[in-house]
């Protein structure tokens, strides 16, 4: 977890960053191989690998936070704000009993 300037904590997961940053550089080092950009070379594999990683670990730290799962609902919109104001509910007139 990091503290941000104003008091507020942000939940930070480097684990799941280094993860998801695994597959980003396998994925990275196969299209790298594939399109003959890198040769297939075991030093120049792992290298894209460590990018990869790199990349969703710096994401995971730095990367903007979530909202969270419980959080508030969003405000109403104008539109739904105005239609709630009791002026607009005015009951009905109650009908007159005719002998």
């Amino acid at each position: 977890m990091t503290t941000g300037g104003r008091g507020l904590v942000k939940q930070t997961h480097p684990i799941r960053g280094a993860l998801w940053g695994l597959m980003l550089g396998l994925g990275l080092a196969i299209v790298l191989v594939v399109t003959t950009v890198i040769e297939l070379n075991l030093a120049q594999i792992i290298l894209a690998v460590i990018v990869g990683m790199a990349i969703g670990v710096g994401w995971s730290l730095f990367g903007p936070a979530r909202r969270p799962r419980g959080g508030a609902a969003p405000p109403p919109l104008q539109s739904e704000r105005l239609a709630d104001k009791p002026e607009d509910h005015v009951p009905p007139e109650p009908e007159a009993d005719s002998p």
